[in-house]
């Protein structure tokens, strides 16, 4: 009789050791789930940031490089004053190259002028300031907007950076 209940006594502590282990394997993967999301959603606002602030405050490497082939993006004339041959230039660049100049492989990118009446701003030329994908299907999302003058009015540059599903 003895070791009928040893072996019972031995298939209980067995089932609960594995609802144990069970229960802590789904958790810990559960967390490091949310840690990596955020260390993502880290990463991908520390870009918009750098890059707005880049695309706002400089003229771009080099300083005329609306007419030639630029190694940095910039499209300020000086720290937040829109310059509108660069905004022209970059709308008429390849998207693919422009994510590559400003160092964004891993997502995906919009950038639009935008007046405070929610309207987006055109160009000397009529084309619409706006440039990139807008966002569908994302599972990181990170909108920046950057107060700055265009052409004498205020506009926001608004840059959202996000990664699909």
């Amino acid at each position: 009789m003895k070791a009928q209940v040893w072996s019972f006594d031995m298939a209980i502590s067995i089932l609960i050791f594995f609802s144990a282990m069970t229960a802590l394997m789904f958790t810990w993967n559960y967390i490091t789930a949310q840690n990596l999301e955020q260390f993502e959603i880290s990463n991908a606002e520390s870009q918009a940031l750098r890059i707005s602030d880049s695309l706002v405050r400089t003229q771009g490497i080099p300083v005329n490089w609306e007419s030639g082939n630029p190694s940095v993006l910039g499209l300020a004339s000086s720290e937040n004053i829109l310059d509108d041959a660069k905004i022209e230039a970059l709308l008429a660049m390849d998207y693919n190259s422009v994510k590559s100049l400003l160092g964004i492989e891993g997502y995906q990118l919009y950038l639009a002028l935008i007046y405070a009446n929610s309207t987006i701003a055109k160009t000397a030329n009529g084309t619409q300031a706006e440039f990139g994908m807008q966002h569908v299907n994302e599972k990181i999302i990170v909108p920046v907007d950057r107060y700055c003058l265009y052409n004498g009015d205020i506009v926001t540059l608004r840059l959202i950076l996000w990664t699909q599903l």
